[in-house]
């Protein structure tokens, strides 16, 4: 594995890993009405995909897809990274 494959795995599991604790933070406080988002588009398949993820990820691939059955949640969504820019940038309500 080349170095950018190896970052862009970590990348990509740190992805896997906040939606993890994100859905873990729902069930924990119950919140009924959750949408995940990422800008990691191979993230957003993995997750979404019918298929069980036979890569070194695939753990916290079935974690993820169990809390979201718990939560109802039927897919995780793909938002660009200028859009979560552009949400970053709203004031505080």
């Amino acid at each position: 594995m080349d170095a950018l494959s190896s970052l862009l795995y970590r990348a990509g599991y740190v992805e896997l890993f906040a939606a993890k604790l994100a859905l873990e933070l729902a069930v924990e406080r119950w919140m009924p009405s959750v949408v995940i988002e990422t800008d990691c588009l191979e993230v957003v398949r993995m997750i979404n995909e019918v298929n069980v993820c036979m890569g070194a990820e695939g753990a916290i691939v079935d974690q993820i897809k169990g809390l979201m059955s718990l939560m109802q949640i039927s897919e995780i969504m793909y938002a660009p990274r200028d859009a979560i820019w552009q949400l970053m940038q709203l004031p505080n309500l």
